[in-house]
Parts: structure tokens; sequence; C-alpha cells
């Protein structure tokens, strides 16, 4: 058995708390909820527009940020094909070097180019309305500093600001390395040096004397480290369609303008060392060539100089007989033929050893292709190719794969492989010339011996430096010819890619987006909305309507009183005041409720109380004693809440005398009996606080006195202590025919209906019946004041009989009834 049911006086709202709390989520309740949204709707709609308001601010100061792109698309073009070989055979080689540019794009190189073309250095702001608005003034700003030097680091990236007065002086205002503000009015055109900065600042072209003087501006010195990662942070590129061979490179700033012009000029600089890059192998190849013909060329003036100086010496200057002369240039031609052959195939060998080397080590393998072209062995030629080739595929797997996977292992040893091949061909080539340049030199030796012997050593020594012009003469128009041909095809190669749409300034921001920005919005004030109603929901431990008190009750529910709502610092009997007031017509209907529960008459004893104070015990009983007066009912109220006396207060009189002085026989009945404004209404005091409240109310005294006030009047109230308070409520209740017991919408808690319970079905309290005070529309007054036995009048029934013309409405309570009435006449037509 519980404490509360061994001891009949005790707390029904200590027994209610000692049970575990109530939760609310697991009896969720679909009418609290729609209460809960009415009481909050004000603050709902609230929250919405502050969300509104909020993000048409944001929207409104936050800068717009616009994007320029330039679309690139692959294409070879040119009259070389050289460096294309190998690099489109499959769709994911043209991936992967696709994205190799964009990583040429996106390269430091790039973006130190971009830097010193655009001219980044300086940047000029205006100032907006706001201190955090502010814009760009790019290649449009009234003025601009020159000849600038900074000599201390930490004013790089700093605001210096300025204020033009008219075409002749501005103030230049910054905060110095200390944090102290400088401010000093200089002139144009004129240097301003101290131990932070040099610089001279004079006006553009842009200037504008009306417009730019009225506005602030400031501008910032950027440090190198600052512009690269500008550039940095807001370039992309990216495969803009794989199977198209198309790039997109796009810029985002604040400035559209300046956007359009970092993108191109970043595609330039792109183009440049692409072609740049392309051109190297052949510059390269260029410079061999170059060599060579110097050489040989120094070389064939040298014998030229010899033979000259040979003839001035040996004075030859006519002819040898026809015969001898035939038969001598006969022996010489074949010889001059042998030793070209033997001039080419000296210079095969060269390109051999050329080639074998360049093999060796993979970044040369460019060169050793160009070299290929020479040969005349189209076998090795084809295998020189295909180690390229394969050479380019292995570094494209090196962008996916590691060096330990299998396929990039594999790759390596077939290369390997080719090299071999190669070497083994250019071995075989190599032996095969020198057996011939063995045949050759033995040939020249023959020929050189049938020359008759009647020729003269003058002749022979002048014929032999001959041979040597004739074989310079031939090398050096073949290297000339591979140098014109070499130079030809550099100026025919173009860069890989064009350019199918240039960047241009973007007229509609991609950030802020305004949809986006509201529905954030809307998004805010419904999450708010949600945790508001949600929270209040959770939070909300007091009885707020009539249905849930129902929910909550077992006990049968008398009635409501609606709220009063002009101000009243204590209780007051006021039913008399205003007969036609809703108020009044609610307790009309509480005393006829009450003679349905209990039929009253003579002898009854009617108590009123509540579990703490402030639930409206006192007016309920001051009121409802009233009511009961009225319909020619003999009625007495008895203030028994000796302890927090009200009764006194509601009828305006003194508390001298009253209960306690009456029960311990200091004052007589008649003395302690005060009569109100009502006829049959009269009413007791609760006198001067006792220190003993509890033994006046259990002592026979206090019986003995409802004897005699039985005898002199038909109904007795009681207008006791609250019950969750102090046990003298609970002893008096006993005395009591009809016990009410009061709850106040939005003030009791939930926990107080769980102890009126108790006391109904423990206690045998069968009787027991609740008031619901305070009541509103929104709470449950249009069920009607009668509820609990379905009599009296509600709000829905009596609206514009009662005379509440002193009730203030406001305009959203008389455009909602507006609009109620007009429902009504639509739905009836």
């Amino acid at each position: 058995m519980s404490d509360f049911d061994e001891n009949p006086f005790i707390n029904p709202a200590q027994a209610a708390d000692a049970s575990n709390e109530e939760n609310f989520l697991a009896d969720f309740d679909v009418s609290k909820l729609i209460r809960v949204v009415k009481k909050k709707l004000i603050y709902v709609i609230f929250l919405l527009i502050i969300c509104v308001v909020a993000s048409w601010i944001v929207l409104r100061y936050t800068k717009r940020v616009y994007s320029s792109s330039s679309t690139l698309k692959l294409e070879m073009k040119g009259t070389s094909e050289l460096l294309g070989r190998g690099i489109f055979s499959s769709d994911e080689n043209v991936t992967n070097f696709l994205v190799g540019e964009i990583e040429l794009i996106l390269s430091r190189s790039v973006y130190e180019e971009a830097v010193k073309r655009l001219d980044l250095n300086i940047s000029y702001f205006v100032k907006g309305r706001w201190w955090f608005n502010y814009f760009e003034r790019f290649q449009d700003s009234p003025f601009e500093v020159t000849e600038y030097e900074v000599y201390d680091a930490s004013f790089y990236n700093r605001h210096l600001d300025i204020q033009i007065i008219d075409e002749e002086e501005f103030v230049l205002t910054y905060q110095t390395a200390t944090g102290e503000d400088f401010s000093k009015i200089y002139k144009f055109n004129t240097r301003i040096k101290n131990q932070y900065f040099k610089l001279i600042i004079s006006l553009s072209d842009t200037f504008d004397k009306l417009k730019s003087t009225s506005d602030s501006y400031f501008f910032t010195l950027n440090s190198p480290e600052y512009q690269i990662a500008y550039i940095a942070s807001s370039l992309r590129a990216n495969v803009l369609n794989p199977k198209a061979y198309t790039i997109q490179v796009s810029f985002t700033d604040n400035n559209p303008y300046k956007a359009a012009i970092v993108t191109n000029t970043v595609v330039d600089i792109y183009f440049e060392k692409t072609l740049e890059n392309k051109n190297k192998v052949y510059r390269q190849t260029i410079n061999y060539l170059e060599d060579q013909v110097r050489i040989v060329q120094d070389s064939l003036e040298r014998i030229e100089k010899r033979i000259d100086n040979y003839k001035q010496e040996n004075g030859i200057t006519s002819q040898k007989p026809e015969e001898y002369q035939a038969l001598v240039q006969n022996i010489l031609n074949d010889i001059r033929e042998l030793q070209e052959k033997r001039v080419e195939m000296d210079n095969e060998l060269k390109l051999y050893r050329e080639i074998s080397t360049l093999l060796e080590d993979d970044s040369t393998l460019l060169v050793a292709l160009t070299y290929s072209s020479m040969l005349k062995d189209t076998n090795l030629k084809n295998r020189i190719e295909k180690v390229y080739d394969e050479e380019k595929e292995k570094k494209f797997m090196l962008d996916r794969l590691t060096k330990q996977t299998a396929a990039y292992q594999q790759k390596e040893k077939k290369i390997e492989l080719l090299k071999k091949e190669v070497d083994k061909f250019i071995t075989l080539n190599q032996r095969m010339i020198y057996e011939r340049l063995s045949e050759i030199a033995i040939n020249i030796y023959k020929l050189q011996s049938s020359i008759p012997s009647s020729a003269s050593q003058i002749d022979l020594e002048l014929k032999k430096m001959m041979r040597y012009q004739d074989s310079y003469q031939q090398n050096y128009s073949i290297l000339l010819g591979k140098l014109i041909e070499t130079s030809i095809t550099m100026a025919g190669t173009v860069t890989n890619y064009q350019r199918l749409a240039t960047a241009i300034p973007g007229t509609t921001p991609i950030y802020p987006e305004p949809q986006l920005f509201y529905i954030y919005g809307l998004g805010a004030w419904l999450a708010l909305s949600v945790l508001l109603i949600g929270l209040t929901y959770i939070r909300q431990n007091k009885v707020d309507s009539l249905p849930e008190l129902e929910k909550l009750s077992s006990v049968p529910i008398l009635g409501m009183v609606p709220k009063y709502n002009k101000p009243m610092d204590y209780s007051q009997l006021i039913i008399h005041k205003k007969p036609k007031s809703a108020i009044s017509e609610s307790f009309r209907s509480l005393r006829t409720n009450l003679d349905f529960m209990g039929n009253i008459s003579n002898d009854t004893i009617i108590s009123v109380t509540s579990t703490t104070s402030g639930e409206g015990k006192t007016f309920i009983a001051v009121n409802l004693g009233g009511i009961i007066a009225l319909s020619q009912t003999k009625v007495v109220l008895l203030d028994l809440d000796l302890r927090k006396p009200k009764v006194h207060l509601a009828f305006g009189v003194e508390n001298t005398r009253g209960m306690s002085t009456l029960l311990i026989g200091k004052t007589s009945i008649d003395e302690a009996i005060n009569h109100s404004e009502i006829p049959n209404f009269d009413f007791i005091t609760a006198g001067a606080q006792p220190p003993n409240p509890s033994e006046l109310i259990m002592s026979d005294e206090f019986k003995d006195l409802l004897k005699e006030l039985k005898l002199r009047y038909d109904v007795i109230v009681f207008d006791m202590p609250p019950v969750g308070l102090v046990t003298d409520g609970i002893i008096a209740m006993r005395l009591a025919d009809l016990p009410i017991y009061v709850v106040r919408t939005e003030y009791s808690q939930r926990s107080y209906v769980r102890g009126i319970n108790r006391l109904h079905q423990v206690q045998n309290f069968k009787k027991l019946s609740i008031i619901l005070n305070a009541a509103t529309k929104s709470t449950g007054a249009g069920y009607g004041y009668g509820y609990g036995y379905g009599y009296g009048y509600g709000y829905d029934y009596g609206y514009g009989y009662y005379d509440d013309d002193d009730e203030k409405i406001s305009l959203f309570k008389k455009t909602k009834k507006w609009w109620i009435k007009l429902r009504r006449k639509l739905s009836k037509k």
C-alpha cells in the first residue's frame, strides 16, 4: 500500500510527483498538438517573416560571383605528325592525355606567367554603404598606383584607404605596423615614401569628378604568393566531353570582366607553352644539324683555301692532254663515287652511334625518333618508332598505376626487348657498313694504283685535294637539306587545340542563387517552427484545454469559467455587476449542474479547493456563492484558508474577526457574519491568523458552528486552503456534500489531475467534481460551460447575447470572426 493510501491527509500533488514523470511522447495527442500550433502560430508567422527577411538581407548583401569559361578541343594540325604518333591509339590514352593537359593548365608555371601578364600586383576597390560591402574596380579605377615598392612585408595585402578631395589632392589613411591610425593629405603625382613603402598615386582616365569625390576607395599591394594563390583558388579546368576531346577552362570572381580576362589569358599561356613543348624536339634537331653544317663548312673552306694556295705555289694554269685527261678523269670519277659512298657510310655509322646513345635515355627517345627518319633501313626505323610508342604508353600507365604492378613491369620488359632488337639491328648494319667500307677502300686503292705513271706528282696531289673538296661539298649539301627540311616542319607545326569558345563576361551570377537562398530560409523557418512547436509540446506539462482535462481525469467535470480579461489585483464578486456577461452565464451553468449532482437544498455544504495557490479557488467560491444566492437561496461563505485568507479582500472588508476568533470564542456568530451586496449572500472572513489552523478545523467548535449555520442558511460554501500545500483542506472536504476542485488552464500541472483522481478513487470522494477556470475559446469554451452534464451556454450558442463590450478584441480576432461568419453564410447558401 502506498503512502497516499495510508495517510488520508497526504498532499495529492506530492503523491503525483512521487510516481514517475509522464512520458508525453509515448501518448501523442493530436488535439494538443493543434492547440500548441494555434498558440504558437503568431511566433511561427514571426519566424517566417524573420527567415524571409534574413534571406533577403543575406541575398542583398552577398557579393555576386560570376564565372567565365573557355572551351578547348583537341585537334592535331600541321605539316608534321611526328609528335602525334601513338598518342591517340585508344580512348583511354586520349583521356589520360587530356588529364595531363589539365595539369599543365593548373600548374604553377602558368599561374606565375598569368600574374606577370595580368598585372595583379595592385587591387582597387570602392566602398559600399556598409563596412563589409565593397566592390573591385578592375581596370576602371579613378586612380592608379605606380612606381611602388614595399619595404615592410606586413603591408602586403593590407587596406590603404583613399578619399579623393578634388583633382589635386586626396587623403591617404592606413594603420601603421604599431597599430596606430595614420591619415594625411597628399597631392596627386607626387612620390609618397616612408619606412613602409614608396609609391605614386595619380588620376586615371576613368576619373569622374562628381562621382569619384563622393565615393570612398581603398587599394591593396598584393604579394606574389597572394596573387598566385588567388588565381589557383578560382581557376578550374575539367574534361568537358571525353568523346569530343574537349576541355573547359573557367575562372570565378566578383568582377565578371576580370573573370573573362583571366580565363583568356590563361588559355593563351597554355597554347604558347603547348607549342613551345612541341617545338622543343625540333629545336634540338636543328641545333645539331647547324653544328654539323658549321663543321663541314669550315672543312670545305679550308680545303678550298689549300687548293688555291697549291695552284699558286705550283703555277698550274694549263690543261692536260685530251687522252691523258680523259683516262685520269674516268679513274678520278670512279674514285669520287667510291669516296661519296664512304662519306655516306661514315655519316650513317655516326648516325647509328648517336641513335644508340639516345636510346639509352628515355628522355631523348623523341630525338632518337627524329634521327631515325634519316635512316634508309625501314625495319630499323619501324622498331625505333615502336620503342617510342611503347615508352609513351608506359608513361600514361604510370599516371594510373604504380611501378610495382604487373602490367607496368610487363611493359618495361617489352620495351627492353625492343631496345635489344634495335641494338642488334644497329650492330648488324654497322658490321655490314664496315665490310662495305673495307671493300670501298680496296677499290679506291686499286683505282689510284691504275692512274698512268706519266701523271706528275703535282697533278696527283691536286686531284686528291679536289676529291676532298667534292666530298665535303656533298656532305654539306646533305646536311643543309636536312636542316631546311626540319625548319620547314617546325614552322608548319601548330598547337593540338583550337579554341571553340572565347571567355566573355558573365551576365548572370552563379552565386548566390535567389531561389536556393529562399529555399534555405524556408527550410530554416520550417526547422525552427518544428523545433519551437516540438519543444513546446514536450515541455507542456500543464493542463491547457478541456479535452485534455477530460482525457487525464476520471472525475466528472462540473463546467468551465471563462478567463476574466480585465486586470484584477485579487478575487472579487463580479457576477452581479454584469449579469449578461459570459462569465456570469458560466456560473449559472455551474449552479444548474450542481443541482443535477446533489440537488442543492437546505443543509448543503459545498467546498472549493485547489492544488496550489493561484488557481482561482477563492474567485470560484465567491462568485459561485453569489450566483446561488441570486436564486433566492440563503448562502454563507466561510474562509477556511486561515493561513492565507483572501475572502475579505474579495469583499473589501477588514479581517480583524472571523473564523479564527469565532472558533476560539472571542467573537459571536452574529459579529463574525458580514453581508455582501447580493441579498441572501453572507460571508465570514478568516480572521486573525491562528497558530494552529488544523486543530481549529478539527475541533468540535467547528462542527457546532456548522450546525448553527445550517439552521440559518440553505447552502454553506467553504473556501478551503489548497490541498497540495496543507492538510486542512482534506479535513474540511470530508464535511462537504459537494466537494469542488478548481483546475486553471495554462497554470495547473498535469500531475495535479492525477492527484485529483486519487482523491476521487482512493479517498472515496465520490461526489468530487472539477471546474476548469480561466478557459478561453482555444482551450475548450466552445464545448459549453455545462460540459459535464450537457447544460449551460457556450460561446457558440450565445455570441452577441452576453454583455462583453468592454472586452478588447484584436484586429486579428475581428478578422477571424468575420471570416467564420462569411464561411457560415456561404455554406448555408
